[in-house]
């Protein structure tokens, strides 16, 4: 964030952080070298689990690359995890 910050002199947006999430999935991808093709790359990001993205952890499930929803509650001046 630091880095986009400098470059942009502003935060990045929600639409930013998805799009690095994106970039960076693929870019795992393909220094893993397994995908020689199409179709072995797409096999391969079909196989992404807990990708550890900026907005949060990302899979792939059902033809869609989704992430964990946390609901937060503030409790005692705290910020916590409802569960």
């Amino acid at each position: 964030m630091s880095s986009y910050k400098a470059t942009y002199e502003q935060d990045p947006t929600a639409i930013e952080a998805v799009a690095f999430d994106a970039a960076s999935i693929l870019e795992q991808v393909l220094a893993s070298e397994k995908p020689k093709d199409r179709t072995d790359l797409k096999n391969e990001l079909q196989d992404v689990k807990n990708f550890k993205g900026v907005t949060g952890k990302i899979t792939y499930r059902d033809g869609l690359f989704s992430r964990v929803l946390t609901f937060l509650t503030v409790k005692d001046g705290q910020i916590v995890q409802i569960k």
